[in-house]
C-alpha cells in the first residue's frame, strides 16, 4: 500500500529549492537514503502503540496546569523547546517522542538533547540542504530519528494512506497538529492535548510569558510581534483549525478520542472527536 510513497522518495528530484535556499547538498544520495530509512522506520512505528493513550504537549502556559502523575504511563509527545519549561520534564516524566518542523538553528539544541536522552525524534526541516546538515548531528544514533521530507508532504501522504483517504493535511503552521497526526500514526486510542493555547498575545497578557514558564525573546521584547504569528493571524489560525478538523475526522472514524485540555485557553471544544 505504501509502495508508491517509497518509489516517490527513491525518485524525487532533490534539486528543487525553497525560499532563499541556495546551498548545495554535500551528498544528495546519502540524504535520499536517510529519508528512505526514515520512511521504513515510520512504517515500523505504525500502530505500534495501539490501545495506548497519548498526551500531546504544546508549549502554551496551559501545559503547566496538568497533573503529571496522571500521565506517567501515556505515550508522551513533546515539541520544539520542551527543555526550556522549568522543572517540568525529568526522568520521572521523560518524553517518548519529540516532534519538530522548523529550521536548523531553532531545532539544533533540543535535537541534540533528545539524541543524548534517547528520545525518539519525528522531525523535518523545509530546506533540504539545511535538513542534511541537521541529520549529520544524529550520526551513530540514527535508529531513534524518523526524518521525512517536508516539501512534498511525505508523512501527510503516509497518514492519508493509512486511513484510506485521498486528501492530506497541510504543511502545517503549528507543530501541535503534527504531534496529533503522529499520535494517530502510532495507533493511540486516546489523544489528550495540552499546552495548545493558540495565542501568544493572550498568554502574555494573562501570564506575562509567551510560553509555559519561559519567553521567546524575539516575541516578548517587541509587543508588535505578538500578532505576527500563526496563532494570532486570522487566516493562519483558520488553517490550524482546518488541519485539526481533518485529523479529528480521521480519529472519529477510528473511534479515537481527542481531548482538548487547553479548551479554556484556545476556545475550541473540550472533546474534539
Amino acid at each position: 500500500m505504501m509502495d508508491n510513497i517509497r518509489q516517490f522518495i527513491q525518485n524525487v528530484d532533490l534539486g528543487s529549492r525553497l525560499h532563499d535556499e541556495h546551498e548545495s547538498f554535500e551528498n544528495s544520495e546519502n540524504f535520499r537514503t536517510q529519508c528512505l530509512e526514515g520512511f521504513e522506520k515510520l512504517l515500523f512505528l505504525k500502530d505500534k502503540y495501539a490501545g495506548q493513550s497519548a498526551i500531546v504537549m504544546g508549549l502554551g502556559p496551559s501545559l503547566l496546569e496538568i497533573e503529571k502523575e496522571k500521565y506517567v504511563n501515556h505515550v508522551k509527545i513533546v515539541c520544539n523547546d520542551f527543555h526550556r519549561v522549568p522543572g517540568f520534564f525529568d526522568e520521572q516524566f521523560k518524553p517518548d517522542f519529540w516532534c519538530a518542523a522548523n529550521n536548523y538553528e531553532t531545532l539544533k539544541e533540543p535535537f541534540e538533547l533528545c539524541i543524548k536522552s534517547d528520545i525518539g525524534c519525528f522531525v523535518t526541516i523545509p530546506k533540504k540542504t539545511e535538513f542534511e546538515q541537521f541529520l549529520k548531528l544524529s550520526e551513530g544514533k540514527q535508529d531513534q530519528v524518523f526524518p521525512w521530507i517536508w516539501e512534498h508532504k511525505v508523512f501527510q501522504a503516509m497518514l492519508a494512506q493509512k486511513y484510506n483517504v485521498k486528501l492530506v493535511y497541510s504543511h502545517c503552521n503549528t507543530v501541535t497538529n503534527h504531534m496529533v497526526a503522529f499520535a494517530l500514526w502510532l495507533g493511540c486510542n486516546t489523544i489528550e492535548i495540552t499546552g495548545f493555547d493558540m495565542s501568544y498575545r493572550k498568554a502574555m497578557k494573562e501570564t506575562g510569558m509567551t510560553h509555559a514558564g519561559f519567553n521567546y525573546d524575539s516575541v516578548s521584547d517587541d509587543s508588535s510581534k505578538l500578532g505576527n504569528n500563526a496563532f494570532d493571524d486570522a487566516a493562519e489560525r483558520n488553517q490550524i483549525v482546518n488541519d485539526l478538523k481533518y485529523l479529528c475526522t480521521l480519529a472519529h472514524h477510528s473511534n479515537v478520542s481527542v481531548i482538548n485540555h487547553s479548551h479554556e485557553a484556545n476556545g475550541l471544544p473540550e472533546v474534539l472527536s
